[in-house]
């Protein structure tokens, strides 16, 4: 099996322990999806899915790999706005990033937000 199977095999089982709410575990494989194909875009955005409450830094530090890997990936701008909003306090300069991210969500997807509403409805129910 060659890296690129790997890391889809460890993507598929980490994403079915993202699904399960096993975060946890989730983050292990995708972490070993990442190890196996460094430039897997999908495998750092659900690890970064599955930091954001807890973890909201390296969170960051996962979607800004996607945007890295992938300029135009709206939702990876708009998560990673989003894990500004665990701070009580933002500097300055976070305050624009956020505000950057946002503007930049927007522009690549003007229906994001809608979607993003919708997405979370469904994941609620």
């Amino acid at each position: 099996m060659n890296n690129t199977q790997k890391a889809k095999e460890y993507f598929k089982a980490g994403y079915g322990l993202y699904c399960a709410h096993k975060y946890d575990k989730a983050i292990e494989k995708f972490t070993k999806a990442i190890e196996s194909e460094p430039d897997f875009a999908k495998a750092y955005f659900y690890r970064g899915e599955c930091r954001l409450f807890s973890e909201p830094e390296m969170a960051r530090i996962d979607y800004t790999k996607v945007i890295e890997f992938e300029p135009n990936n709206a939702l990876a701008y708009f998560q990673r706005a989003s894990t500004y909003v665990f701070y009580e306090t933002l500097s300055e300069a976070s305050q624009k990033q956020m505000e950057s991210d946002y503007d930049m969500a927007q522009k690549l997807d003007p229906d994001l937000l809608e979607k993003e509403i919708k997405r979370e409805e469904n994941e609620s129910r």
